[in-house]
């Protein structure tokens, strides 16, 4: 048992080419000169980024969904056969980043993706309503019901959408049994059992929003008020409200974008010294702005670049994607892909699971 354990520790690590010591920065690039792309989620295992890059055309700019890959760059993902508009947009990804979900036809009708299928319109669902999260098997995804009805949905590939209330539903868990999202300016957390519950304000606060929760479902976060500051906020499954904080020398105000598997780790945009800034959070060591993070771990010429926003966060917490500017298009966002190394905790527990097993083979010997 040990050593399967062990070996699942290593695979976790050298998964996807992206085994390093040191961090890394990759661009996701945009589709032409001086036109934007974003970064909006990146699959459980870290292997696929999926997002939207602008492109022009005689009527105008639209948008096109992309996937990356650190093997096979950026790959645009075209619309649904039969479109009567242009743009498209990928929103999120299945664990393995087979299975994407996005929004086409006009980024208004929900649909998903795979290699060998493309484009397919979810079912029950008509154009206006809006695709924001989806399972690691592919088969949940969650939104917003438009124009006949409105609320949060919960669609599956067996059933089609449920309206489960609310206004709208932001992300669901691993296994598709823990839905958040927001009603007016207040968020909640859904599962079959409870149904929707409200997710508290901070004392004397009015406002709150979810956009994350983690993928075991016990974590939900986003910001929350407390006067006029938006404090960066994750809520355990009981409701209890946490400030993450702030960077070192910002302001306050932030948002929480993204969590990892146990919501250990959160990752999203706060004000920092030279303002927007993205921001790494974890148990032990509170917010760090990314762009110092990587620094501090020894990455250079990093001057001309700013990392605006994290959108999203691998399960164990070593990739990080958002948005931008790079020295070779200045001023232009562009979704970046961060790697760092491997989180302390999991690296101890990784060592100490090493010498447990050469300490059992040796007694064997």
């Amino acid at each position: 048992m040990l050593q399967r354990v062990v070996a699942a520790m290593v695979a976790a690590q050298v998964s996807c080419g992206l085994a390093m010591a040191q961090p890394a920065l990759y661009w996701t690039g945009t589709f032409e000169p001086g036109m934007q792309s974003f970064a909006n989620a990146v699959s459980t295992d870290g292997s696929t980024v999926v997002g939207r890059g602008a492109r022009s055309s005689p009527s105008g700019v639209y948008s096109e969904a992309f996937r990356w890959t650190v093997a096979g760059g950026r790959e645009g993902l075209g619309n649904i056969p039969g479109a009567t508009q242009p743009s498209s947009t990928a929103v999120s990804v299945s664990s393995d980043g087979s299975i994407i979900l996005g929004m086409v036809d006009g980024s208004l009708q929900p649909a998903s993706w795979t290699a060998s299928g493309g484009w397919t319109a979810l079912s029950g669902l008509g154009a206006g309503s809006r695709a924001n999260g989806l399972s690691a098997n592919g088969q949940v995804a969650v939104g917003e019901l438009a124009p006949v009805q409105t609320g949060a949905f919960r669609w599956t590939q067996a059933g089609g959408p449920v309206n489960i209330g609310g206004w709208g539903a932001t992300a669901t868990s691993s296994d598709g049994s823990v839905v958040v999202g927001q009603e007016g300016e207040q968020a909640f957390r859904w599962t079959s059992a409870t149904g929707r519950v409200n997710l508290p304000f901070y004392p004397g606060g009015v406002i709150n929003r979810v956009n994350a929760v983690s993928l075991d479902g016990v974590y939900s976060a986003g910001y929350a008020y407390l006067g006029t500051s938006q404090l960066p906020t994750r809520w355990n499954q009981n409701g209890a409200a946490e400030n993450l904080g702030d960077i070192p020398g910002g302001a306050v105000g932030g948002t929480v974008f993204g969590l990892n598997a146990d919501g250990s780790i959160a990752v999203g945009t706060s004000a920092g010294p030279l303002g927007d800034e993205a921001f790494y959070w974890t148990e032990d060591a509170g917010m760090r702005g990314l762009r110092g993070y990587l620094t501090s771990l020894g990455m250079s010429g990093l001057e001309n670049v700013r990392l605006s926003q994290a959108t999203a966060v691998s399960a164990d917490g070593r990739v990080v994607v958002g948005f931008g500017t790079s020295p070779d298009q200045p001023g232009i966002a562009q979704g970046f892909v961060v790697i760092v190394p491997a989180p302390a905790s999991l690296a101890v527990l990784s060592l100490v699971g090493l010498r447990a097993l050469r300490r059992r083979r040796a007694r064997h010997a």
